[in-house]
């Protein structure tokens, strides 16, 4: 395939390339016939990682069906921050398309070098090298030992103008549609761990609630005495083998906990006036201009009862606490900021958390995902050796000791 229309990439390096310069952060060639590329934006039903898996189909001139997508993974992706603001293919879409670009150009670079001639009389088809329309027997695969993609990315190197391009712009089966339509077990609220522990949080009816009594025993008898109450400061969460139980005891909690420091709420607070009377935090944008009078030609007040910004279905996390490592599974829109976030609360280096993005229930604005993960996670912090077969992630080890526990 000629690239003889291909445009010069910018020199500067955009920020997820400064932050994430390492090739092989983005793309490895490590099993034969398959290219697993690696991106930090994550699915939330927006079809982004069809559109990846896309952008680097064309760039390394391979089929998509040979693309294993790895997703918002902490300890195997980059970081990219929030998937949001649809900023992915903006952002992370030019990342890809940069490093995609560059490590064709090493590959055939490399072939060159072996095949004695020069990269511009080779191309690449579907990860196979070309040289005047013939094979030469070489391809990303037995080329890989010898190519270092270690090194940092110089966005230097010629990515293809619109007109070459073959995979983007052209209508695509989704990645992640298949599995949704027929019922597999892909979000995370469809995760089973052998032994797993469910849980409920019992929340403060406002902030700054302090704990002043619980009635232990009557949530035990809402949940026939198969569940467990931890407390952890003002913190109080439910425990238990059967979901069932722990969710009949979560449903009289709040009826057997009393809370001091809690102002009783008005049934006024709920109406659009109260909220005009509370404290704000003004802030002018932009400034006047000159010698022009500030005005306003119209002004008018419209008010309507609060209304939810929430997900189709609740949200979940799970986390296993182990030997000093924390791993966790979340439908976040940013796994990188809820692992520091974990850090910070857990008081843990960064390094020993490990969170995982799973499909959940969408995210219409802002969902409970990273606090259903920060739940999980404080109660795995507190509850560790549980043991459980584990046979979820991206490896089976059914000899794993750990401890998991769900929030819903």
């Amino acid at each position: 395939m000629s690239h003889a229309a291909s445009v010069r990439a910018p020199v500067t390096l955009p920020p997820l390339l400064k932050d994430n310069p390492r090739l092989d952060q983005w793309v490895r060639f490590e099993t034969p016939g398959r290219v697993t590329v690696s991106t930090g934006r994550v699915e939330i039903g927006q079809g982004v990682l069809t559109a990846m898996s896309q952008i680097a189909a064309d760039e390394l001139d391979v089929s998509r069906d040979r693309i294993d997508l790895r997703t918002g993974d902490t300890t195997l992706t980059p970081n990219e921050g929030y998937t949001a603001g649809s900023q992915s293919i903006q952002f992370g879409g030019i990342a890809m398309r940069l490093v995609c670009a560059e490590i064709r150009g090493l590959f055939l670079a490399a072939a060159a070098s072996r095949l004695n001639c020069v990269a511009a009389e080779l191309s690449i088809m579907d990860g196979a090298v070309w040289r005047d329309d013939k094979t030469t027997g070489q391809d990303y695969w037995s080329l890989a030992n010898i190519v270092d993609l270690t090194r940092s990315a110089t966005a230097s190197a010629a990515v293809k103008s619109a007109n070459d391009y073959r995979v983007v712009g052209q209508n695509a089966a989704r990645v992640d549609l298949a599995d949704k339509v027929f019922g597999a077990p892909i979000f995370i609220h469809d995760m089973k761990f052998d032994g797993m522990v469910h849980a409920h949080v019992v929340r403060q009816p406002r902030r700054g609630g302090r704990v002043a009594t619980i009635d232990e025993a009557a949530i035990r008898r809402a949940g026939k005495g198969s569940v467990e109450i931890i407390r952890h400061g003002d913190f109080i969460a439910i425990l238990g083998a059967d979901e069932t139980m722990v969710d009949a005891a979560a449903s009289v909690a709040s009826g057997h906990v009393t809370w001091d420091g809690i102002d009783p709420i008005n049934p006024t607070q709920e109406e659009a006036r109260w909220l005009l009377q509370q404290p704000t935090v003004d802030q002018s944008l932009g400034a006047p201009r000159p010698n022009e009078p500030l005005q306003a030609d119209y002004e008018a007040t419209f008010s309507r009862m609060h209304v939810a910004h929430a997900s189709i279905g609740p949200s979940c996390g799970l986390a296993l606490w182990r030997e000093g490592k924390l791993l966790v599974w979340t439908h976040s829109q940013g796994v990188y900021p809820l692992r520091a976030a974990l850090a910070r609360t857990l008081k843990l280096d960064p390094a020993a958390i490990s969170v995982k993005h799973v499909q959940g229930p969408g995210c219409y604005g802002h969902n409970g995902a990273d606090d259903a993960a920060a739940d999980a996670a404080v109660i795995a912090f507190l509850k560790p050796g549980t043991r459980c077969g584990y046979n979820g992630g991206a490896r089976r080890n059914s000899a794993s000791s750990r401890s998991a526990h769900r929030w819903w």
